[in-house]
């Protein structure tokens, strides 16, 4: 598919050759204008860079090769490779480290709430430590 893309690309960059003299350009299909044109190369383009980038970052993200995976979209397409992925999800590595961050998360909620209710416990006894001192020198 992407051989298409750019086979049809290619065959476009003539006509916006000869469009710069005129507003549009004929064709054996009628007159296209070069706003038509321009905006088709540029969405052929956005859609050739968002096939590299996706396959790349999700097979980062999910702790695996970027290239190995861009070849992979280059060879079966790039909705597949996005499905694989998906369907295929993260590496070991990538789940033992989401784990290890979890539990670290975990791990500093209940260190908050320790000291919390530690900080809470020191105030409430010293405030009953305060209270009969405080009559008793009335």
């Amino acid at each position: 598919m992407k051989r298409n893309l750019l086979s049809i690309l290619a065959a476009m960059l003539p006509l916006l050759c000869m469009a710069q003299e005129s507003e549009t350009v004929s064709t054996p299909l009628g007159g296209i204008s070069l706003t038509l044109i321009l905006i088709f190369i540029i969405i052929l383009l956005i859609n050739f860079f968002l096939s590299i980038f996706i396959p790349m970052k999700m097979a980062k993200n999910r702790g695996r090769s970027g290239c190995l995976w861009l070849v992979l979209s280059w060879c079966i397409g790039f909705w597949w490779v996005v499905l694989i992925l998906l369907i295929v999800g993260d590496s070991d590595e990538k789940r033992q480290e989401k784990l290890a961050k979890k539990q670290e998360k975990e791990a500093q909620k209940q260190a908050a709430k320790a000291a919390k209710l530690a900080e809470k416990e020191g105030r409430t006894a010293e405030a009953e430590e305060v209270k009969p001192f405080d009559n008793y020198q009335k």
